[in-house]
Protein backbone atom coordinates (compact mmCIF):
# COMPACT_ATOMS: atom_id res chain seq x y z
CA UNK A 1 0.00 0.00 0.00
CA UNK A 2 1.87 3.78 -1.01
CA UNK A 3 2.25 5.62 1.67
CA UNK A 4 -0.19 8.05 3.04
CA UNK A 5 -3.09 5.81 1.59
CA UNK A 6 -3.57 4.78 5.28
CA UNK A 7 -4.57 8.26 6.72
CA UNK A 8 -7.45 8.72 4.58
CA UNK A 9 -11.07 7.59 4.12
CA UNK A 10 -11.84 7.42 1.10
CA UNK A 11 -11.32 4.24 -1.42
CA UNK A 12 -8.05 3.64 -2.59
CA UNK A 13 -7.85 6.01 -5.46
CA UNK A 14 -9.17 8.97 -4.74
CA UNK A 15 -6.77 8.60 -1.36
CA UNK A 16 -3.80 7.90 -3.93
CA UNK A 17 -4.86 11.06 -5.74
CA UNK A 18 -5.27 13.20 -2.79
CA UNK A 19 -1.82 11.96 -1.42
CA UNK A 20 -0.30 13.10 -5.34
CA UNK A 21 -2.26 16.01 -5.07
CA UNK A 22 -0.88 17.38 -1.88
CA UNK A 23 3.04 15.94 -2.89
CA UNK A 24 2.68 18.17 -6.28
CA UNK A 25 1.11 21.22 -4.43
CA UNK A 26 3.96 20.90 -1.71
CA UNK A 27 6.63 20.69 -4.98
CA UNK A 28 5.01 23.63 -6.40
CA UNK A 29 5.36 25.44 -3.45
CA UNK A 30 8.87 24.73 -2.90
CA UNK A 31 9.68 25.73 -6.68
CA UNK A 32 8.01 29.53 -6.24
CA UNK A 33 9.75 29.84 -2.58
CA UNK A 34 13.47 28.86 -4.97
CA UNK A 35 12.71 30.56 -7.87
CA UNK A 36 13.60 34.09 -7.13
CA UNK A 37 16.95 32.35 -5.77
CA UNK A 38 17.74 31.06 -9.15
CA UNK A 39 16.44 33.90 -11.18
CA UNK A 40 19.27 35.70 -9.02
CA UNK A 41 21.98 33.29 -9.68
CA UNK A 42 21.22 33.66 -13.00
CA UNK A 43 21.46 37.30 -13.18
CA UNK A 44 25.43 36.73 -11.61
CA UNK A 45 28.43 37.58 -13.70
CA UNK A 46 28.88 33.61 -13.83
CA UNK A 47 25.50 32.63 -14.83
CA UNK A 48 23.65 29.33 -15.82
CA UNK A 49 23.51 25.97 -14.10
CA UNK A 50 27.18 25.46 -12.90
CA UNK A 51 26.59 28.89 -11.33
CA UNK A 52 23.78 27.68 -9.19
CA UNK A 53 25.56 24.24 -8.37
CA UNK A 54 22.99 22.22 -10.43
CA UNK A 55 23.75 19.35 -12.57
CA UNK A 56 24.29 20.02 -16.35
CA UNK A 57 21.28 19.97 -18.74
CA UNK A 58 19.17 22.26 -15.69
CA UNK A 59 17.78 24.79 -17.15
CA UNK A 60 17.49 27.85 -14.64
CA UNK A 61 14.69 30.84 -15.16
CA UNK A 62 18.20 33.32 -16.91
CA UNK A 63 18.77 30.76 -19.37
CA UNK A 64 16.68 31.48 -22.76
CA UNK A 65 15.02 28.01 -24.23
CA UNK A 66 14.43 27.28 -27.46
CA UNK A 67 11.60 25.26 -26.94
CA UNK A 68 8.61 27.27 -24.76
CA UNK A 69 7.00 24.50 -22.08
CA UNK A 70 3.26 23.31 -22.13
CA UNK A 71 1.03 23.72 -25.48
CA UNK A 72 4.40 25.53 -27.30
CA UNK A 73 6.44 22.71 -27.20
CA UNK A 74 4.02 19.44 -28.61
CA UNK A 75 5.60 20.72 -32.39
CA UNK A 76 8.91 19.83 -31.36
CA UNK A 77 7.92 16.06 -30.66
CA UNK A 78 6.12 15.66 -33.61
CA UNK A 79 9.03 16.61 -36.10
CA UNK A 80 6.91 19.68 -37.73
CA UNK A 81 8.40 20.97 -40.60
CA UNK A 82 8.26 25.08 -40.77
CA UNK A 83 5.25 25.22 -43.25
CA UNK A 84 2.99 23.14 -41.08
CA UNK A 85 4.48 25.23 -37.69
CA UNK A 86 3.07 28.58 -39.90
CA UNK A 87 0.05 27.15 -40.91
CA UNK A 88 -0.47 25.80 -36.94
CA UNK A 89 0.09 29.39 -35.62
CA UNK A 90 -1.87 30.69 -38.02
CA UNK A 91 -5.08 28.60 -37.30
CA UNK A 92 -4.40 29.35 -33.60
CA UNK A 93 -3.91 33.05 -33.74
CA UNK A 94 -7.74 33.08 -35.56
CA UNK A 95 -9.48 30.60 -33.25
CA UNK A 96 -7.48 32.73 -30.67
CA UNK A 97 -9.11 35.64 -31.97
CA UNK A 98 -12.85 34.16 -32.26
CA UNK A 99 -13.13 32.75 -28.73
CA UNK A 100 -12.08 36.24 -27.68
CA UNK A 101 -14.28 38.20 -28.88
CA UNK A 102 -16.33 34.96 -27.79
CA UNK A 103 -15.34 35.72 -24.78
CA UNK A 104 -16.34 39.49 -25.18
CA UNK A 105 -20.13 38.58 -25.35
CA UNK A 106 -20.46 35.98 -23.10
CA UNK A 107 -18.91 38.64 -20.58
CA UNK A 108 -21.44 41.02 -21.89
CA UNK A 109 -24.42 38.41 -21.20
CA UNK A 110 -23.60 37.97 -17.99
CA UNK A 111 -23.69 41.41 -17.03
CA UNK A 112 -27.48 41.85 -18.68
CA UNK A 113 -28.22 38.79 -16.42
CA UNK A 114 -26.88 40.76 -13.27
CA UNK A 115 -28.53 43.63 -13.96
CA UNK A 116 -31.74 41.46 -14.63
CA UNK A 117 -31.55 40.11 -11.64
CA UNK A 118 -30.98 42.74 -9.79
CA UNK A 119 -33.70 44.75 -10.85
CA UNK A 120 -36.85 45.30 -8.83
CA UNK A 121 -39.15 42.95 -10.55
CA UNK A 122 -37.71 39.81 -12.33
CA UNK A 123 -38.16 40.12 -16.13
CA UNK A 124 -38.72 36.22 -16.65
CA UNK A 125 -38.60 36.24 -20.29
CA UNK A 126 -35.64 38.16 -20.98
CA UNK A 127 -34.05 36.20 -18.33
CA UNK A 128 -34.85 33.38 -20.36
CA UNK A 129 -33.76 35.11 -23.14
CA UNK A 130 -30.12 36.03 -22.43
CA UNK A 131 -29.76 32.26 -21.02
CA UNK A 132 -30.18 30.89 -24.49
CA UNK A 133 -28.17 33.73 -25.39
CA UNK A 134 -25.22 32.25 -22.95
CA UNK A 135 -25.56 28.69 -24.08
CA UNK A 136 -25.63 29.32 -27.87
CA UNK A 137 -22.19 31.53 -26.90
CA UNK A 138 -20.84 28.52 -25.12
CA UNK A 139 -22.11 26.14 -28.06
CA UNK A 140 -19.92 28.55 -30.34
CA UNK A 141 -17.16 28.65 -28.00
CA UNK A 142 -16.92 24.55 -28.42
CA UNK A 143 -17.54 24.34 -32.18
CA UNK A 144 -14.53 27.20 -33.22
CA UNK A 145 -11.90 25.03 -30.42
CA UNK A 146 -13.61 21.80 -32.63
CA UNK A 147 -13.26 23.60 -35.97
CA UNK A 148 -9.36 24.76 -35.30
CA UNK A 149 -8.59 20.83 -33.92
CA UNK A 150 -10.05 19.56 -37.24
CA UNK A 151 -8.08 22.07 -39.50
CA UNK A 152 -4.75 21.36 -37.54
CA UNK A 153 -5.02 17.38 -38.16
CA UNK A 154 -5.87 17.88 -41.30
CA UNK A 155 -2.10 19.73 -41.54
CA UNK A 156 -0.68 16.76 -39.46
CA UNK A 157 0.58 13.50 -41.14
CA UNK A 158 -0.81 10.64 -40.15
CA UNK A 159 1.97 9.40 -38.26
CA UNK A 160 2.27 12.94 -36.73
CA UNK A 161 -1.18 12.41 -35.35
CA UNK A 162 -0.94 8.69 -34.19
CA UNK A 163 2.35 10.10 -32.17
CA UNK A 164 0.42 13.01 -31.06
CA UNK A 165 -2.55 11.00 -29.89
CA UNK A 166 0.04 8.94 -28.15
CA UNK A 167 1.24 11.45 -26.38
CA UNK A 168 -2.39 12.86 -25.35
CA UNK A 169 -3.54 9.83 -23.61
CA UNK A 170 0.09 9.16 -22.11
CA UNK A 171 0.09 13.13 -20.56
CA UNK A 172 -3.92 12.49 -19.61
CA UNK A 173 -2.92 8.73 -17.53
CA UNK A 174 -0.07 10.57 -15.97
CA UNK A 175 -2.27 13.50 -14.56
CA UNK A 176 -5.34 11.02 -12.92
Amino acid sequence: MPMGTRTFRYPKLLATHHFAWRTRCALVALLVIAAPALAQAGNSASSGAAAAGLPPGVITASQPTVEKAGAYQWGSDLGLSTAQRAAINHIRDQARQQRWSLLDAIRDQHARLRDLYGAPTLDQPAVDAALRTLRQLRRQMTRVSKAEHQRIDAILTPRQRNKRNQDLLRDDQQIW
